[in-house]
């Protein structure tokens, strides 16, 4: 929703909703064992790599999404260009939306959170 509040003034919010999405869960992890290709190279320890283990496909559903965003800008208007001024903050009431997790870790991964930011635009 955008609102003109004159004199060059604009104030805009945007709502983001989104539902959770099915994903396939992490269930654990093991070290598996791999052979290298020279035999000359027999090494015990650089041989084990971390293998994640993966539930059901799709059987978790990650948390439903939603945030708010705002705008105030205003508008500045010369003979030779247009110039605008203004600042806008990202999930202005900062929830914690899920990103992703990490295959490797299994740690959650959020989306930006209360971002606030300062921008200037000309237009020739």
């Amino acid at each position: 929703m955008e609102l003109n509040l004159g004199k060059g003034w604009s104030f805009s919010t945007a709502w983001t909703y989104k539902s959770g999405i099915p994903f396939t869960k992490l269930t654990g992890y093991y070290d598996k064992f791999y052979f290298n290709d020279s035999p000359n190279e027999i090494s015990i320890l650089d041989t084990y790599k971390r293998f994640t283990l993966l539930d059901a496909k799709n059987t978790g559903q990650t948390p439903d999404y939603h945030r708010l965003d705002i705008n105030l800008f205003k508008r500045f208007e010369f003979s030779f260009m247009k110039l605008f001024i203004g600042g806008s903050i990202l999930n202005l009431y900062d929830r914690k939306n899920l990103f992703y997790f990490d295959l490797h870790t299994g740690e959650r991964v959020n989306m930006l959170p209360f971002l606030p930011s300062i921008s200037v635009k000309a237009e020739f």
